[in-house]
């Protein structure tokens, strides 16, 4: 199995009482658009990925990987979780913050 290594440079967390996606129920998704780059800087792949949650009793299906096709192209992948599981998911795909937000004035 092939493995990629992208910086994720952007995202969206969407979050419904009641939204569906054709007869599918999705009341939260995560969006976010990664890059890989060469040792110049430059971008040499893009990715897309959308993370659907489901409703914790829903069946969920396997994830579905479209590497890009040439060079250029942008690379998709799509995967659902259960509901339940996005506090983990969003912890996993922000990774560190940076200081600034108020964090360490909250002690004071």
């Amino acid at each position: 199995m092939a493995s990629f290594e992208a910086e994720i440079v952007s995202y969206n967390i969407v979050l419904y009482s009641h939204f569906m996606i054709g007869t599918e129920n999705v009341p939260a998704w995560i969006k976010l658009k990664a890059q890989s780059t060469d040792p110049a800087g430059g971008v040499t792949t893009r990715w897309e990925v959308d993370c659907r949650f489901r409703p914790d009793t829903a069946a969920v299906v396997s994830p579905d990987i479209q590497p890009p096709a040439q060079p250029g192209a942008v690379g998709r992948v799509m995967f659902q979780k259960h509901l339940r599981e996005m506090p983990q998911i969003i912890v996993l795909l922000t990774g560190d913050e940076p200081v600034g937000e108020g964090e360490l004035l909250a002690g004071k």
